[in-house]
This record gives C-alpha cells, sequence and structure tokens, in this order.
C-alpha cells in the first residue's frame, strides 16, 4: 500500500480574515459566535498543510511543525483571502 506524504506550505494571509471551526458564512454566525472569532492581518503567514478539497469556499488547513492557536491545530479560511504558496 503506498502512502502519500503532505507537502508544508505557506499560507499567506492577503485580506484580513477569521479562521473558524467551520465553513460557516460570516452573517449566518451569532454575535457571540463573532466576537469570539480570531482575525489575522494581510501579510501574516504559517506553515500549514493543506486538505486539497475546498469545502464551501473554504481551505481546511493544518498548523504544521506542531503549531497551535488557542490549543487547536486544525482551522477553516475564506479561500479568497488567503494564498497558498
Amino acid at each position: 500500500m503506498a502512502t502519500t506524504t503532505t507537502a508544508t506550505k505557506t499560507l499567506r494571509v492577503i485580506s484580513k480574515t477569521p479562521f473558524k471551526d467551520n465553513t460557516a458564512q460570516l452573517q449566518d454566525l451569532t454575535e457571540d459566535a463573532k466576537s469570539k472569532l480570531l482575525y489575522f492581518s494581510p501579510e501574516t503567514i504559517f506553515k500549514v498543510t493543506v486538505d486539497p478539497k475546498i469545502q464551501d469556499q473554504h481551505y481546511r488547513f493544518t498548523l504544521a511543525d506542531g503549531q497551535k492557536i488557542n490549543g487547536k491545530t486544525t482551522w477553516f479560511v475564506f479561500k479568497d483571502h488567503v494564498k497558498i504558496e
């Protein structure tokens, strides 16, 4: 059985955007949920592995090298707000 390796990539934020637990649209979130979102500014860079499937216009990604944000390693981000290199 062949194994696949996932290459580490760079995720570069190009528009201020939140990292989310799911692919819900911002307008569908409660005010409480919106207040808990983590926003990142343009030119913020992370090393990530990326799920090859885009889900509801979002990338699902996992932070590489043991990085965590608020104790989590896997997040969703709107695909048009980041560049994967």
